[in-house]
């Protein structure tokens, strides 16, 4: 099984060869993870890499327009790339708030935007915007991080307004997946059985099945899936990546 979600839904999408995924930069090609350092990410469609930071708008809008011009218009695109930083709401600041906008929120709405610009009017694409299980079980850990995600959110059956019938938006809320940067493989591997109600939370290939099932069924647009064994039904007072 792939080790981490991105590689898993990189490597599927890959088989298809008409998918763009957006993640970040494994720590071997650049500083810093989803959790912590520079926020930079990279394209992975059929094969091929495009770098760019997405807190650059510029950046962002060109980072389309290599992949078609090399590529071709992508039916798909999954935004998978998040910044994950711990505040509260009584430490949130101005500056955490904006290090977290741009690419949890802003970049994953204007890939979008600017896809379904490129796209043909006959063509039919989909947007997979991933989210969070928290959204449906809030709690103040990760303010910042929440917030971003809570608007992409409710951007998202707006975009699929918007947007239709030439491209559908999509939403996949994963629980805990892989270890927090704040967390040993012990206890990721504790809290993983123990805050699920199917005895596991999500795992990479669990959410590559729910992003391949959206993007199969045509009838689906506006809709967000849980994936997460029913962690959000337990009601956790506290993120779960904190909870040993």
């Amino acid at each position: 099984n792939p080790s981490n979600v991105y590689q898993a839904i990189s490597m599927t999408n890959s088989g298809g060869g008409t998918y763009t995924t957006v993640t970040p930069i494994p720590p071997a090609q650049g500083s810093g993870t989803a959790g912590t350092g520079p926020v930079k990410y990279y394209v992975q469609a059929a094969f091929a890499g495009f770098e760019a930071d997405l807190a650059q708008e510029a950046q962002c809008d060109a980072l389309l327009e290599a992949v078609i011009d090399q590529l071709g218009v992508p039916l798909c695109l999954v935004n998978n790339a998040s910044l994950f930083e711990y505040d509260g709401p009584a430490s949130v600041s101005a500056v955490s708030l904006a290090r977290h906008v741009a690419p949890n929120l802003a970049a994953p709405l204007r890939l979008c935007a600017r896809l379904y610009e490129a796209l043909p009017a006959t063509a039919r694409g989909v947007v997979v915007h991933l989210l969070d299980q928290k959204l449906a079980a809030l709690n103040p850990d990760f303010f910042s991080y929440t917030l971003t995600k809570a608007a992409l959110a409710a951007a998202l059956p707006m975009q699929a307004i918007a947007f239709a019938p030439r491209l559908r938006v999509v939403g996949i809320s994963p629980g805990l997946t892989l270890p927090s940067h704040l967390q040993t493989e012990a206890q990721f591997s504790r809290t993983h059985r123990e805050t699920a109600l199917l005895d596991h939370s999500s795992r990479p290939e669990d959410i590559v099945a729910a992003i391949l099932a959206l993007v199969a069924n045509p009838a689906i647009t506006g809709q967000n899936l849980v994936v997460d064994g029913g962690q959000h039904l337990l009601r956790m007072a506290r993120d779960v990546s904190l909870m040993a």
